[in-house]
């Protein structure tokens, strides 16, 4: 059996390479949360006071109430289509 050493070793080190970038978004992945956290205690607000301010943050799965946005829907709703 003859086999191509050169194009093995080169395959092995693309495959390295893509587990070691598949290793770092996990690493980062994994850390994020950890490091919110570590942000969030660092500069920690008075919740009672001004966090009414802001609006509520909604996922991208959170469903939205008709009428809700109307406001922002631009040219389409002026006309009431």
């Amino acid at each position: 059996m003859n086999v191509n050493y050169d194009s093995l070793f080169m395959m092995l080190k693309f495959a390295g390479a893509m587990l070691g970038i598949l290793l770092v978004v996990f690493i980062l992945a994994v850390l994020t949360p950890v490091l919110a956290k570590k942000v969030d205690k660092l500069f920690k607000k008075d919740v009672s006071g001004g966090q009414k301010d802001f609006p509520d943050v909604k996922g991208i799965y959170d469903a939205q109430l008709p009428g809700e946005n109307d406001e922002n829907n631009g040219e389409e709703n002026k006309d009431g289509k």
